[in-house]
């Protein structure tokens, strides 16, 4: 899955009102592969933030663990939290693990990658994570969940893992949260 992202409104300007993108792919022979990646894509639509005021949301991952092969772990190789500029940060959380901060972003413009070294982060079967994002709006309007940055609100996290579970398809988790 490839993805770009720009922001669509007029609060925010860039030299020469354009933008680039650089991907790079790396092959290796067919024969030396061993795993493929997933990604899931878990987004928070449940974002009501009153003016003057702040808000925490808060959404469990669902892990299709009944896909996993041989339902032993996932390693989580790289994740990123996104959020507009209401944002104030965006962390996830190991729940079995006393809670303990995996990820952390305080950008809304320039989001932190996390890429785990090695084999990855492992997450052992039927783990669980949080994600949490924490706004302010000091507008005086409320802001809702929406992809336009000037007056719309996200709370989204990108999390690629192996081994795969789905032959290359994304795998969507948008439910909502709290």
């Amino acid at each position: 899955a490839i993805q770009t992202h720009y922001v669509n409104g007029g609060s925010q300007l860039t030299p020469n009102a354009r933008g680039k993108v650089l991907i790079n792919f790396w092959t290796i022979p067919k024969s030396e592969i061993t795993n493929t990646a997933g990604i899931i894509f878990s987004s928070n639509d449940r974002i009501n933030l009153p003016p003057h005021d702040s808000l925490r949301v808060q959404k469990l991952v669902v892990i299709p663990w009944d896909r996993i092969p041989a339902k032993k772990t996932i390693n989580i190789l790289a994740m990123t939290g996104h959020f507009h500029s209401r944002g104030k940060d965006f962390w996830t959380e190991h729940r079995e693990i006393n809670h303990k901060e995996i990820y952390r972003n305080v950008a809304w413009d320039e989001p932190q990658i996390k890429v785990y070294p090695d084999s990855g982060y492992v997450l052992p079967v039927n783990h669980h994570l949080d994600f949490f994002t924490r706004y302010y709006n000091s507008g005086n309007d409320t802001i809702r969940m929406g992809p336009h940055v000037i007056n719309e609100e996200h709370s989204n996290l990108f999390l690629l893992f192996y081994p795969n579970t789905t032959d290359g398809k994304a795998i969507y988790d948008i439910d909502g949260g709290w």
